[in-house]
């Protein structure tokens, strides 16, 4: 398996973790919790979604050089962690809005703490929506060319878009190593959905219909 291949499966899984444990703790806070500013806290979420990355490119390469962390496993998951939590977030919300909360309230008068109803009975019934969020994440890293492509330059940092780049050279496209490359680079997000694909769609659809 190509080095590239490697460095983006580790970069994607680490960015999927990083993304639910957040998504799913600020999701369930504002699912659950009313405060004040919680709309106005909602909507700069969504705001900062549609940002697009080019326009903040120029200050995280200098913030990454200035920080050291530059062509560095930590930049990359950090920055995709970041672009991805908004987003992630507002998917838990709504999947956390459609579990009752009479299951917390039962699991606690049976002697369960508030933390305890959290991680042992409303986390696993969030699987589909995990799920969701697991693979959006892990497709969105795996197509990403653009913070890649400015935060790394070594080609042991090289991830899966960079990698497929070094076959159009200057000289040309290598065609047959491009499109045996790109068949490779496919088969690990094929496989991802293969797995999730039942979590996946119950995910996406839970909470369109009522009854």
């Amino acid at each position: 398996m190509p080095r590239y291949l490697i460095n983006t499966i580790l970069v994607a899984l680490l960015t999927v973790f990083c993304t639910i444990l957040c998504a799913s703790h600020s999701g369930y806070a504002v699912a659950r919790f009313n405060f004040s500013g919680k709309k106005v806290i909602l909507f700069f979420l969504l705001l900062t979604a549609m940002i697009p990355g080019i326009s903040i490119l120029v200050p995280l390469y200098s913030l990454a050089i200035k920080l050291g962390i530059h062509d560095t496993y930590f930049v990359l998951v950090f920055v995709y962690t970041a672009t991805q939590v908004a987003t992630a977030t507002w998917i838990m919300k709504g999947f956390f809005e459609t579990i009752p909360r009479e299951l917390e309230e039962a699991a606690m008068i049976d002697g369960s703490s508030t933390l305890g109803a959290i991680y042992r009975v409303v986390f696993p019934l969030s699987q589909p929506g995990l799920a969701a969020v697991g693979i959006l994440v892990f497709i969105d890293v795996w197509n990403d060319f653009v913070f890649q492509y400015a935060l790394t330059i070594s080609d042991e940092m090289t991830l899966v878009q960079r990698g497929l780049q070094n076959y159009i050279t200057a000289f040309g496209v290598e065609w047959g190593l491009l499109m045996a490359a790109l068949m490779v680079a496919l088969l690990p997000v094929i496989m991802l959905f293969l797995l999730l694909q039942s979590r996946f769609v119950a995910g996406l659809t839970s909470g369109a219909t009522k009854g």
